[in-house]
């Protein structure tokens, strides 16, 4: 028996040593630790071993981790360590000690001391656990960071179109790309990813940005003013991720459209519906294949119209998910509001984890020689950033998805890399590749490696960028001979890769101007492919940016002569791409056609034998993309797209590179029906309405009718008059239909009734009916709730509450509150959250908070936690001694394993 607890607790002992080298190669979770007589030395992971800066630490630090502040005094040297104060992505909070190994957050006891805040910060540093100094040397430094700290203060406030000149667009540093408008964040929030919309039917821009609690649509039909449309709410996390089908329906005769957004949280992948743009945007439905997932992707789509290509199938790729690994599964979008999954790796190995990806279709000689599953000669190329390797899949045939190729690198050694993610070359070559670790951990500057796909089963790195600074590298997307990557504290960096083989930067915008260290603040995501040329941006500190790129030549540049065009059937349309000057060597450049409402080989032919234009040297006559409108007996307006890419190394292509064709005919009525198929609406509710839309077309006036057909309600359940309503010409907004449900006091079955729209020509209907359901709120059970257990928090310091609780009998929707009831001061942060933030004052005592959880009836319950707040105690005795540098953080309980060990011994 006692050799049995011997090897027991060795074995203990032996895993509890190793496992600080035995982390999982994860991305954020993790603290650093900084004292005033630490070392900027290292990554500051090891409490015994602390740090000595704030913003070295946070240059250490991953997405996600904390910096821990030991007691001591700490001046504000310089704009940036303003930032990191404040980030949400890498909370900096004080009030530790590092002789208990920074466990336990004791602001009053720990006095962790800020020399030089502007006064508008005091409460929140005191909030996360500092006390700040305002005395005169305060005053001294704040005024040697007023300039500073004013540019500091522009990027909380909106900023207007502002052209970059000698270096600057106001408060931002610059080349080439001016300031087209600036959103700040809302409060409590940061930022993460980006993508970019529009709207097809009306040619309406839109930026569509994560934040920390969902994502936001921006209107940018004036860029220069993006106004808000709508907010889905999701869990609190710092990681999302947001990609967008559009595709023309035949039946509605109109573009329709929905964004797809994954988050490092427990909401599925989310489905939210633009259809009702300009006037809002909703949440469609979840998929729960899931639970949660680091990002999405779409392949086989145009990332400028995020139209499906021409012989291509929309499919959804979900990675680094909660599920297989991590590894990437595909789901089908034939019907785009319901995903279903169609290939997983098979295996819930971590070695398969796929953290971002991207596609591209080839058909030139490796599609019949390095893939296994060609169709015809096209190959569906996926390509997958593993962490620790980039890996090459044949995708063709979605079932039999087969790897063809791997490849990683040694220029910095493995415990500083995390292959992150990466975009293709027009010419579809050659990649470009992130890594996350290799500036932070690696000491490199920003580096961008190239990776050749000459050999698909043999992929090799032929080249890097290297920047003259060491921002992270983000994310990157390549249009024309232009990469346009998100690069963290630099914010948006512009590469000209006319030679794939040898970048060189040729514009900037700095959205974090304070800094340019190897940190996570600053600019996230960045999105290049609107048709109008504005380039979005997402910043993790300070919200949304529209910019412009005046980085290419206006002289060398090839584009169409008018983005738009209208023609009538039958026409024979010569379409001109200009090139301005004549080059001493030829020049190419290819086109695709792009199927709207209108299709190739049906509604129009190519009259080009190729769909590669090239010039001569010394050329500048202008070339042509025939085509052929057919007169094939319809009438109604059609419309198709037309991109330029792939231009040669000598030429650049312009702004105007996608141009659209309108086949004239006569305009689309357009269709009318409910938002909606089904409602549930709560008995309490009293008035009631249903919307309506218009979609696809506003020709002409159209009158319906509606009445109510009953179910299982009656009269005496809901109050409703049958009526008109009636679009008129041109009208294209939003309808309704009010009615009131009667609260009566009985406990009844859940109640049902039918409204539909009745008119002599059903094609112009589209969900004609809506069934309703009245839910009984005499039957109705609120939900059951719990706050968690009650807590001990030391004077100023903070935590998060993440253990309360709550359920629903009928699985609806809730909403939550939490409340200060009693006691002393407590505030609250995310108080509509299932996890809010606390934070005490510096009086100690009892307070006493309050959890509520509603349904959709307004039936709610609550709960109480009581937060004993206990001011410091002044120790008796000499100090703790400091641990020698030998020992690590987990030391305490290997030395509690060992004397258990040696009491066994001596039995």
């Amino acid at each position: 028996m006692m050799t049995q607890k011997l090897t027991l607790l060795t074995l203990a002992l032996a895993s509890s040593i190793t496992s600080l080298n035995a982390i999982a190669h994860t991305e954020h979770d993790k603290a650093r630790y900084v004292t005033e007589n630490g070392i900027d030395k290292g990554d500051c992971n090891n409490p015994v071993r602390p740090c000595k800066s704030i913003a070295y630490a946070v240059s250490q630090a991953s997405k996600g981790d904390k910096v821990l502040v030991g007691s001591g005094q700490y001046e504000l040297k310089n704009e940036s360590e303003l930032f990191y104060l404040q980030s949400e992505l890498v909370p900096v909070l004080g009030g530790f000690n590092r002789f208990d190994h920074f466990q336990v957050q004791n602001p009053n006891r720990n006095k962790t001391q800020i020399v030089g805040a502007p006064i508008a910060l005091h409460d929140m540093l005191q909030k996360a656990g500092f006390n700040v100094i305002a005395d005169t040397k305060s005053l001294t430094i704040s005024k040697q960071l007023k300039q500073k700290l004013a540019r500091h203060q522009a990027l909380f406030e909106q900023q207007s179109s502002t052209a970059c000149e000698n270096g600057r667009a106001g408060s931002y540093s610059c080349n080439n790309v001016d300031l087209v408008a600036h959103v700040p964040l809302p409060a409590n929030t940061s930022g993460n990813d980006i993508w970019g919309h529009v709207d097809l039917n009306n040619g309406i821009e839109y930026a569509i940005m994560g934040f920390s609690d969902g994502i936001r649509v921006y209107s940018l039909a004036d860029p220069t003013n993006p106004t808000l449309v709508g907010h889905v709410a999701g869990a609190n996390t710092t990681w999302r991720d947001i990609k967008v089908l559009q595709y023309y329906d035949e039946t509605l005769n109109a573009y329709q459209a929905y964004a797809y957004v994954t988050a490092e949280a427990n909401t599925g992948v989310q489905i939210i519906n633009l259809n009702n743009l300009p006037t809002s945007v909703s949440l469609s439905g979840t998929n729960f294949t899931v639970n949660s997932a680091h990002n999405v992707y779409i392949n086989g789509v145009d990332y400028s119209l995020n139209l499906p290509l021409n012989d291509q199938t929309a499919k959804m790729q979900v990675v680094g998910s909660n599920k297989y690994g991590g590894s990437f599964t595909t789901y089908d979008l034939s019907t785009p509001s319901n995903p279903s999954k169609q290939f997983d790796i098979g295996s819930s190995s971590r070695a398969n984890y796929t953290h971002d990806a991207t596609s591209m279709t080839i058909n030139d000689t490796r599609a019949t020689r390095d893939c296994v599953n060609a169709n015809n000669g096209v190959c569906d190329v996926f390509i997958d950033f593993n962490e620790d390797e980039i890996r090459i899949w044949d995708a063709t045939q979605t079932a039999n998805t087969e790897r063809l190729g791997q490849v990683g690198y040694d220029d910095v050694d493995s415990s500083s890399q995390y292959i992150h993610s990466g975009w293709w070359h027009e010419n579809k070559r050659y990649v470009y590749v992130h890594d996350e670790w290799d500036e932070n951990k690696g000491g490199l500057n920003t580096t961008v490696r190239i990776l050749d796909l000459a050999d698909l089963t043999q992929p090799t790195i032929v080249g890097k960028w290297i920047s003259n600074n060491r921002t992270i590298d983000h994310n990157g997307f390549v249009k024309g001979n232009r990469y346009y990557m998100s690069n963290y504290e630099r914010g948006l960096t512009i590469l000209d890769i006319s030679n794939p083989k040898n970048p060189v930067e040729v514009g900037y915008f700095d959205t974090f101007p304070s800094s340019d260290n190897p940190s996570f603040n600053g600019a996230w995501g960045t999105y290049p492919y609107l048709p109008s040329g504005n380039i979005l941006i997402s910043d993790i500190n300070s919200g949304l940016y529209i910019v412009k790129d005046n980085s290419r030549s206006s002289t060398a540049n090839a584009a169409f002569e008018q983005t738009d065009l209208i023609a009538e059937r039958g026409d024979e349309l010569r379409i001109t791409i200009n090139k301005p000057i004549a080059l001493s060597e030829e020049a190419t450049i290819e086109f695709e056609v792009i199927n709207g409402s209108a299709k190739l080989n049906s509604d129009m032919l190519l009259r080009n034998n190729s769909h590669i234009l090239k010039w001569n040297a010394n050329d500048t006559a202008p070339k042509v993309i025939g085509m052929a409108l057919s007169d094939n007996g319809e009438t109604s307006l059609k419309d198709f797209y037309i991109r330029l890419h792939n231009a040669s190394s000598n030429l650049e292509i312009g702004d105007n590179r996608i141009m659209k064709v309108t086949i004239n005919g006569l305009a689309s009525q357009g269709k009318v029906g409910f938002i909606e198929t089904n409602r549930t609406i709560s008995e309490t509710a009293g008035n009631a309405s249903l919307e309506l839309s218009r979609i696809g077309g506003s020709r002409g006036q159209i009158t319906f009718d509606y009445q109510i057909e009953y179910l299982t309600a009656t009269s005496d359940d809901v109050t409703f008059e049958n009526g008109t309503i009636t679009w008129d010409d041109g009208d294209s907004s939003n309808k309704t239909i009010v009615f009131s449900i009667t609260d009566d006091q009985a406990i009844e079955d859940d109640e049902r009734f039918v409204v539909k729209l009745i008119n002599n020509d059903d094609s112009l209907l589209n969900n004609q009916q809506i069934e309703v359901t009245i839910s009984d709120d005499d039957s109705n059970s609120a939900p059951e709730v719990y706050a968690g257990n009650d807590i001990e928090l030391a004077t100023n310091a903070s935590t998060v509450l993440n253990a309360a609780t709550a359920s629903d009998d009928r699985t609806e929707q809730l909403t939550y509150q939490w409340q200060f009831v009693s006691g002393v001061a407590i505030n609250i942060t995310n108080a509509d959250s299932l996890t809010p933030s606390v934070s005490a004052s510096s009086e100690a005592g009892t307070a006493v908070i309050s959890f509520t959880a509603t349904d959709e009836h307004g039936a709610s319950s609550s709960d109480e936690l009581i937060i004993t707040v206990v001011a410091p105690v002044t120790p008796v005795g000499p100090p703790v001694p400091e641990e020698s540098s030998s020992s690590s953080g987990s030391l305490p309980i290997c030395l509690l394993l060992l004397m258990s060990l040696l009491a066994i011994r001596r039995r």
